[in-house]
Order: structure tokens, then C-alpha cells, then sequence
């Protein structure tokens, strides 16, 4: 993170994650969403399951073909 200049030094990246892991640990923390700019897409659980099963469901729709077709 810090190598991409997404961070400037390893204890704001190590802070980060702490606020990440107290979120998951206390999702409804408003303040720490608002802090991560996360809204209910990514906190709220059965919203980001379904997202990443809609995700996984599109892929294998595309299958192999339709995913290198993507790429060019």
C-alpha cells in the first residue's frame, strides 16, 4: 500500500485495518463507515453476500469464452 503511494507509511495502513476489523467486529458503527466511505453495499451482510453471489453467478454465465472476450 505505501510501495503505491495508497498509503503514506505501514502504521496508516495497519491503522486502516484496524478500523476495518472494529467494523466487522461492530457493523453497525456508523462512524467508522462514514470514516471508511462504506455504505451499506459493503457493511450490511446479506446486501454484500448477494453481491458477490450475483458476481460469481454473471462468471459462470460468461463462462470461459465470454471471460477472454472481456479482456480485448
Amino acid at each position: 500500500m505505501v510501495e503505491a503511494g495508497l498509503a503514506t507509511s505501514e502504521d496508516d495502513v495497519e491503522g486502516y485495518a484496524r478500523q476495518i476489523d472494529a467494523l466487522h467486529q461492530e457493523p453497525q458503527r456508523r462512524d467508522l463507515a462514514w470514516r471508511l466511505g462504506l455504505d451499506e453495499q459493503v457493511i450490511d451482510e446479506q446486501l454484500r453476500l448477494a453481491e458477490m453471489r450475483n458476481f460469481i453467478e454473471a462468471l459462470t454465465r460468461l463462462g470461459r469464452e465470454g471471460l477472454l472476450a472481456v479482456d480485448r
